[in-house]
C-alpha cells in the first residue's frame, strides 16, 4: 500500500498556499510511517526547470502520485504543468533541507496526466565537490576562459529567464485587465459603439497597469482576478461617475 503524505505549497509569495495529499509510488508503506525520510511537510517553490536538462549528478528519490481537492490547487498546476509548451517542464522546490520536483506525467494509457513529486538528491554533487575541493589546484589560463566563459553564460541565461518571466506575468495581467475593462463598460451601458468607448478603455487600462506597475517588475504569480477587477471597478466609478 502506498504512504498518504500530506504537503502544503507555498508558491512563492509567502501569501498563497496550496494542500496536496501524496502517495508514495516506489515504496511499500508497511512499517515506513507518515513521515517520509525523505519529503518533509511544507514546501516552497522556488523555480521552474526543464527536466530534459536536469543534471546528471541529480538522482531521483522517492515519487510520489499527488493529489488535492482544492481546486485552486487544481487550477495552478493546470496552468503551470499541463499544457502543451510546459509538457517538460518541472516546478523545483524547497523542502525541509532537500529539494524536491513536480511535473506532469502521462498515464500508461496514453490518457489523463497526473502530477507526480520526486525527491532530488543532491549527495553526489556534494561529493564531486568534496572530491574537487581535496585534489591539487592545477588550473590552466585555457581552463580560467572556460570557466568565465560558462560563468557568462549561466548568468545570461538567468537573466533571459527571469525576463521572460515577467513578460509572461505582464502579458497575462494585460489580458484579464482588458476583459474586467470590457466587461465593467458593458456593465455601465457603455457599449463598442459608444463614442467615448475607446478613450474609456485605453485610460482605463493604462491606469490600472500603471497602478501595478511594481507588481510587474519582478517574475511571481499573476495577481488573482479578483484584485485585477476591484481595480478596475475602482478606476471606472471615477471616470463614470458623470
Amino acid at each position: 500500500m502506498p504512504v498518504e503524505h500530506g504537503l502544503k505549497l507555498d508558491v512563492g509569495d509567502g501569501k498563497v498556499f496550496l494542500e496536496l495529499y501524496l502517495e508514495r509510488l516506489d515504496a511499500d508503506a508497511e512499517g515506513a510511517g507518515m513521515q517520509s525520510k525523505g519529503l518533509a511537510r511544507n514546501a516552497r517553490v522556488m523555480s521552474y526547470i526543464d527536466r530534459r536538462k536536469l543534471p546528471l549528478w541529480v538522482r531521483r528519490e522517492e515519487c510520489y502520485a499527488c493529489g488535492s481537492e482544492s481546486t485552486t490547487t487544481a487550477a495552478y498546476f493546470r496552468s503551470k504543468l499541463m499544457k502543451q509548451r510546459h509538457v517538460y517542464r518541472g516546478i523545483v522546490a524547497t523542502q525541509g533541507s532537500g529539494f524536491c520536483m513536480f511535473f506532469a506525467q502521462q498515464t500508461q494509457d496514453g490518457g489523463v496526466y497526473q502530477i507526480r513529486c520526486v525527491v532530488l538528491d543532491f549527495t553526489l554533487k556534494q561529493q564531486l565537490d568534496r572530491g574537487l575541493w581535496q585534489a591539487p589546484k592545477r588550473t590552466t589560463p585555457l581552463e580560467l576562459l572556460v570557466a568565465r566563459r560558462r560563468d557568462s553564460l549561466l548568468r545570461n541565461r538567468s537573466r533571459v529567464s527571469t525576463h521572460a518571466q515577467i513578460a509572461d506575468f505582464r502579458r497575462q495581467f494585460s489580458k484579464t485587465c482588458a476583459s474586467c475593462v470590457l466587461s465593467g463598460l458593458r456593465l455601465r451601458g457603455i457599449p463598442e459603439t459608444h463614442p467615448e468607448f475607446q478613450a474609456l478603455f485605453k485610460t482605463t487600462l493604462a491606469t490600472v497597469e500603471f497602478a501595478h506597475r511594481h507588481d510587474m517588475s519582478a517574475p511571481r504569480e499573476p495577481l488573482g482576478f479578483e484584485t485585477v477587477q476591484e481595480s478596475v471597478e475602482t478606476v471606472l466609478k471615477l471616470f463614470t461617475s458623470s
